[in-house]
């Protein structure tokens, strides 16, 4: 066993129930892994055979460590597991289905020798099976961008939406390991809450060409988007109090089962539904005024839904529909 300090690097890996993809992953991983990275995987109690497919890929790479809770914890508190038992400086938060372009852990120990606290890496988009480009860069522009500890604010307001995807994340193993974590378990967003919960002390760099690659279409949280972005995801951005209103309202809005807009957009996608509005909405709302607006979307016919975003004066409509709700409700 090397020791400790021989490795710098360390990707903390969280999966459940993905023989079918992780195997790929890891393969990807391995190839660039010299003897100061290392890859640690934390199964959350799987039902399938990921166990086994770890296991077996473990068997030809020493740099590969599996770790076997009894029971699921849920995904925050599983990768708060990876990164307590990683040895490396620094942790790169990985998910169980994407893969990394050839090159990119150089980069990444490059950026990590000038000692930052967080370095942040772009990311492309792929189809399922990676044979189309779906978005070239989350990110945009080029080159890379370093930030003080006074521009907390700014990086906040550059990167907080690119940090939904926590595959873009590399964080000083010590930072993490300082900030409160276990308030965050069940948020689905540890990262944002590890990193954004106060100010960073510390330098920020953000890599802006794309490290990591996408597997579009085969994430969890697909039939869980109502829960996930339109309560989770904006109740920990708005958790962030030291942040100016003004700036968590341009990262995300606080209540988006409000926003006509926003239902529409998710009715027309498919993430949003009378099932969603009854195991999701319903439950969480505190007086019926709250209840008209998501209700109204999740029950209209889908062939007016349609209607509604075909040709340009459909367009007009659907603006003039939204418009007169928002000012009906004073929003």
């Amino acid at each position: 066993m090397q020791p400790m300090a021989a490795i710098r690097l360390s990707f903390c890996i969280t999966t459940r129930n993905r023989a079918k993809v992780i195997g790929t992953t890891l393969e990807n991983l391995l190839e660039q892994c010299s003897s100061e990275v290392e890859v640690v995987v934390v199964d959350g109690a799987s039902t399938d055979d990921s166990v086994a497919v770890i296991t077996e890929i473990a068997s030809r790479h020493p740099q590969l460590r599996l770790i076997t809770p009894k029971e699921n914890s849920g995904l925050d508190a599983d990768f708060d597991k990876a990164v307590q038992a990683a040895r490396g400086t620094y942790c790169w938060l990985f998910s169980d289905d994407d893969l990394i372009v050839p090159g990119a852990v150089a980069r990444v120990l490059q950026a990590c020798a000038e000692d930052p606290w967080v370095v942040i890496t772009n990311v492309s988009v792929h189809n399922a099976d990676f044979t189309e480009v779906e978005l070239e860069r989350r990110l945009p522009a080029e080159g890379r961008e370093r930030y003080g500890p006074d521009d907390c604010i700014e990086f906040f307001r550059d990167c907080a939406d690119h940090l939904t995807f926590i595959g873009a994340v590399v964080v000083k193993r010590d930072f993490w390991l300082s900030r409160e974590r276990k308030s965050y378990y069940g948020t689905e967003f540890i990262h944002c809450g590890v990193l954004f919960q106060a100010p960073i002390p510390g330098t920020m760099i953000v890599l802006r060409e794309p490290l990591v690659k996408i597997r579009h279409g085969v994430g969890n949280w697909l039939t869980r988007w109502v829960d996930v972005w339109m309560y989770k995801w904006p109740k920990i951005v708005w958790s962030f109090t030291w942040i100016d209103e003004s700036i968590r309202r341009e990262v995300h809005e606080a209540e988006p089962w409000t926003n006509w807009q926003t239902l529409f957009w998710a009715r027309m996608r498919g993430y949003y539904d009378f099932g969603q509005f009854r195991k999701v909405v319903a439950p969480r709302a505190t007086r019926v005024s709250q209840l008209w607006k998501p209700l109204t979307l999740a029950v209209l016919p889908k062939w007016l839904l349609v209607h509604f975003r075909q040709g340009a004066a459909m367009d007009r409509l659907r603006a003039w529909f939204v418009d007169r709700m928002g000012n009906w409700t004073g929003r």
